[in-house]
């Protein structure tokens, strides 16, 4: 699942769901669900002040490149890693 992170002062959850309902996963990280179908689409908690979606749960994501990669040791192998 690709994920993409935005300051959360001045965030806002705009889509017909409404914001997330939040579920505390782990101690101090939250993971957030839309309320009308399920679908995991943000997660708190795992870098300070910032809020992380997926990139499914955003309106357009045509214009986002790529600047970090979590987890790449887990990555396959035709996928090269990020500079």
């Amino acid at each position: 699942m690709s994920w993409v992170s935005f300051p959360e002062e001045g965030f806002e959850w705009t889509g017909p769901g409404g914001a997330p309902t939040w579920f505390e996963t782990f101690p101090q990280i939250c993971r957030g669900f839309c309320p009308k179908c399920g679908s995991s689409v943000g997660s708190k908690g795992d870098e300070a002040g910032m809020v992380g979606v997926t990139i499914t749960a955003l309106d357009s994501h045509a214009d986002l490149v790529p600047v970090k990669q979590s987890f790449a040791h887990n990555a396959v192998s035709w996928l090269p890693p990020l500079g």
